[in-house]
């Protein structure tokens, strides 16, 4: 029997001009994104007191970063998306570059399906550009 992961709207970070809705693995994937794109207490400003860890990867756009600076915020960064109950494991890799930053979401799901995201992150946009 396939694991239920549910059905929320396909956004990262805005809502999109027409609803799309995923489930599956990519509604956990969107999921992921959206903890990596939230400010630490973004919730609590809509109204949502719940405990939600999250990360926004945009605040490191244009920062002068060691490499173990890098490491600290990769090792958030997973922190953050293992907070998930959906997932058993993730691994985060981060690279920068010209204005923007690219994470590598490498994850498994509670049943043991793999999957990766991409995030393509500016100071403008984030792009999704893998999600499976």
């Amino acid at each position: 029997m396939a694991t239920d992961y549910g059905t929320d709207i396909a956004a990262a970070e805005a809502f999109p001009e027409r609803d799309e809705y995923v489930r599956g693995v990519r509604n956990v994937g969107y999921a992921l994104a959206r903890r990596l794109l939230t400010p630490r207490g973004g919730l609590a400003d809509c109204g949502d007191e719940t405990e939600y860890r999250s990360l926004d990867l945009r605040a490191y756009l244009g920062a002068r970063l060691s490499a173990a600076d890098v490491l600290k915020i990769e090792r958030e960064a997973a922190a953050c998306c293992n907070e998930d109950e959906r997932v058993e494991g993730v691994k985060v890799a981060l690279s920068f570059g010209q204005g923007e930053l690219t994470a590598t979401l490498e994850a498994t799901a509670i049943d043991g399906e793999t999957f990766r995201l991409i995030l393509n992150v500016n100071a403008v946009t984030v792009e999704l550009l893998e999600d499976e």
